[in-house]
């Protein structure tokens, strides 16, 4: 089993050497002044969680969604989980960027998917207003 231990969105996002992660303002919403607007670029942070069998290369997508079901903003992530002695889980520290290539032309809540074998594993969510 796969599964997403936190994903969130926020102003700035790192990791330090120890593998510790990084976040800086943490947020749930953006206010624009007018739309369509485009969105300034922010990150999005997530720990994935690999059982021991689970191990080696997996390819993840990364889906922005509004709320009529459009894909808004689409990439893929890929991940390498360690095989870990004693049957122990393998953990991923992902952070990155997200530019948002077109203007979002309505308020309302979009959502991040990240999906693995055609399932969501996690979501977070964005509201913008105007």
């Amino acid at each position: 089993m796969v599964q997403v231990n936190f994903m969130v969105l926020s102003s700035f996002a790192s990791q330090l050497a120890n593998g510790s992660p990084v976040l800086a303002g943490i947020f749930r919403g953006v206010k624009v002044e007018e739309l369509p607007a485009r969105l300034e670029p922010f990150f999005i942070a997530m720990e994935v969680e690999a059982d021991p069998h689970e191990f080696g290369e997996h390819v993840f997508d990364l889906r922005m969604i509004d709320e009529d079901g459009n894909v808004v903003y689409e990439n893929q992530i890929e991940a390498n989980f360690e095989q870990r002695p004693d049957f122990l889980p393998s953990y991923m520290y992902f952070c990155g960027q997200i530019f948002v290539a077109n203007p979002v032309e309505k308020e309302g809540i979009y959502r991040f998917d990240l999906v693995w074998n055609n399932e969501t594993l996690a979501q977070a969510r964005l509201e913008v207003a105007a």
